[in-house]
């Protein structure tokens, strides 16, 4: 598997009446592991929301990316985008 020269970013917003499932979450990383093992995952949960960020670098099994998705998160909002790899910002911390 090759880095593609975009990510492509999976941003879901799970409803606010959603209670945090630990074994729904460790059933639904696995699946997309299965799926394509460079995948960055990214887990933010306050008492009010719960949002997914996935980043694949590889761009690999999209379509199965989605279905596993939708099929796990029915019911919340999914945003998709694109990015070049050479738009992306970061900074080092320290």
């Amino acid at each position: 598997m090759t880095l593609s020269d975009k990510v492509t970013i999976y941003t879901i917003s799970v409803p606010e009446d959603t209670e945090w499932n630990s074994q729904h979450a460790i059933q639904f990383i696995q699946q997309l592991l299965v799926i394509n093992s460079r995948l960055d995952l990214v887990i933010e949960a306050t008492h009010r929301e719960i949002t997914w960020q996935i980043h694949d670098w590889t761009n690999i099994g999209y379509e199965a990316l989605e279905n596993v998705i939708r099929s796990n998160f029915y019911n919340s909002e999914v945003v998709v985008e694109e990015v070049m790899a050479g738009n992306l910002k970061s900074h080092t911390i320290g």
